[in-house]
């Protein structure tokens, strides 16, 4: 249920593409319950031929 809630509601700018390619980036989210925020993000920045993606929660 969550994952269909979420899906298709994070995106990368198209304008803006080129300036997260080969970045190292991290998600930070306060509380993680399923990961689907962050799994989301993740799938999308990895679209956007991000280096890497790592992710923390401070829950």
């Amino acid at each position: 249920m969550r994952y269909s809630n979420i899906r298709g509601v994070f995106l990368v700018n198209e304008k803006k593409v080129s300036s997260v390619k080969s970045l190292n980036i991290l998600l930070v989210d306060e509380v993680m319950t399923t990961g689907t925020t962050i799994r989301e993000c993740a799938e999308i920045l990895k679209k956007a031929k991000t280096k890497s993606v790592s992710a923390i929660n401070y829950c």
